[in-house]
């Protein structure tokens, strides 16, 4: 039967020594997984971090944010390093309330610029079906050029359809009610033509910046979740912050008992 050799005094005086000095992992990989082994160490925080589904979170970051918090607080012992980390936890929901409010933000503004296009196609196809004013909006305005642009081309080909001439009585009764004067004389109608389109296209500059102006400041306005995301988010974070306030105060009150007692180990 073999005997264990006890350990020298000398020796174990050694092995603290060399325990004290030791720095821990050097390399970049090592550090990681030196941040992984807190995670996997950790009763609580083995099943914090999302990591299936379509929404999932970053174990390394939550590591390091453990990492950090236990040599902030260096706790001895199961229960004091189990109250490191609860706060851990609140912390990391803090975070995610945050990534929350995000998603809450981008949820109300993500499409609003193609809402506002689509709001535009509907407007000009109703103002095409009832006869409305179409130089309400850059929409309108664009469709009223592209097809001076096609009347145009047609009087510099020398033939002026009729459905054109009437779209133009239509449209600009002012300018052509009365077209006999320019029957013949496609040079003559062009240039008209081109008086409109230079009066479209100013037209059309200030009307597509008042239109990004108003859109910038819905953009601006929906940049705060809404009612309901908000009463989630003041709830959830009232809650957690009281959490995160009673394991801060539990740990306190934990070292401050062992220290208190000359002890190795938190009393409860």
């Amino acid at each position: 039967m073999s005997t264990v050799r006890p350990i020298s005094e000398k020796q174990l005086e050694a092995n603290r020594r060399n325990a004290s000095q030791s720095t821990g992992p050097t390399t970049e990989a090592g550090k990681q997984d030196s941040r992984m082994n807190a995670v996997t160490h950790g009763l609580l925080a083995k099943t914090v971090v999302i990591t299936a589904g379509g929404y999932q979170e970053d174990e390394q970051e939550f590591a390091q944010l453990l990492e950090d918090l236990r040599e902030q607080f260096t706790p001895v012992g199961v229960a004091e390093d189990l109250e490191v980390q609860k706060i851990a936890l609140c912390y990391w929901r803090k975070m995610r309330a945050v990534r929350y409010e995000h998603g809450a933000i981008r949820k109300r503004t993500g499409n609003m610029r193609e809402r506002e296009e689509l709001r535009e196609e509907q407007y000009l196809d109703s103002a095409l079906q009832f006869g409305a004013n179409l130089e309400g909006n850059a929409g309108g305005i664009r469709y009223l050029i592209d097809y001076l642009e096609w009347v145009k081309q047609e009087a510099l080909d020398g033939s002026v359809s009729n459905e054109s001439r009437e779209w133009l009585k239509e449209q600009f009764p002012d300018e052509f009610a009365a077209p006999e004067d320019t029957q013949n004389d496609h040079h003559q109608l062009a240039g008209k033509l081109d008086e409109q389109l230079r009066r479209l296209s100013r037209l059309l500059e200030q009307v597509a910046a008042t239109e990004e102006l108003n859109l910038d400041s819905k953009l601006r306005a929906a940049a705060l979740p809404g009612r309901e995301a908000v009463d989630k988010l003041i709830r959830y974070e009232t809650s957690n912050d009281r959490e995160l306030d009673r394991a801060l105060k539990q740990l306190e009150l934990m070292q401050e008992r062992r220290r208190a007692t000359g002890g190795t180990h938190p009393t409860n």
